[in-house]
């Protein structure tokens, strides 16, 4: 059974979700290059077209592992640690929308979304004990995806939740767990997904590997 679970993301909520499950963790910041990632994966941050759901699914379990594998390098000689690595993108019509670099790139992002369907993939690696030989951890990597339709939004609504400075440090420039609730029309998947972490699915690999870490 592992004995401590660190998670290697400085997002608050996930470590909300995590604490609202009653998971026992520490926070470990990954020290890692994503560039590194989209380069290796030929992705770039923006303008993606001619891609399928495989593409977007490879991207962010790629981040999500090499976060994961990074921090538990730092901690490989602490028996019982199980490292939790997650990244989360939002694709709209083959493009993906990262965290807004300012307030116009948020607004740029809002329009797009009122009104359509997009998708939230989460990727997700859980990193234990070393096993293999490279001396790289054993670890348990997937990705859940979630649609969302927005109901459609005027611009003076868009500049209204812009005001209230939510669209900050998210993905697709929103939090659905925020004042953007009220324009929500459907989920088709899992809601703790698109806040940034597929709990219930992460908590049936924990329960998999708790007798075997």
């Amino acid at each position: 059974m592992y004995q401590q679970l660190i998670l290697a993301s400085a997002s608050p909520r996930r470590r909300e979700i995590l604490e609202q499950a009653g998971i026992p963790f520490v926070v470990q910041v990954a020290d890692f290059d994503e560039e590194s990632v989209r380069k290796e994966l030929g992705m770039d941050s923006f303008g993606i077209e001619g891609r399928n759901e495989e593409d977007y699914t490879a991207y962010v379990k790629a981040l999500a592992l090499g976060k994961a594998q990074a921090v538990f390098r730092e901690n490989a000689d602490v028996d019982g640690t199980l490292v939790l690595g997650a990244d989360t993108v939002v694709v709209h019509r083959g493009e993906i929308l990262n965290k807004p670099v300012d307030l116009e790139d948020a607004r740029r992002m809002l329009l797009r979304l009122q009104g359509d369907i997009h998708a939230v993939y989460t990727g997700v690696a859980l990193c234990h004990g070393a096993g293999q030989p490279d001396n790289l951890p054993a670890f348990v990597n997937f990705a859940v995806r979630t649609e969302v339709v927005f109901y459609p939004m005027d611009k003076a609504e868009v500049e209204e939740y812009l005001a209230c400075g939510e669209y900050m440090d998210k993905a697709g420039a929103y939090a659905i767990q925020g004042r953007m609730a009220a324009y929500i029309r459907e989920i088709h998947g899992d809601y703790y997904n698109v806040v940034g972490l597929p709990l219930s699915s992460i908590v049936q690999e924990l329960k998999k590997l708790q007798n075997n870490v």
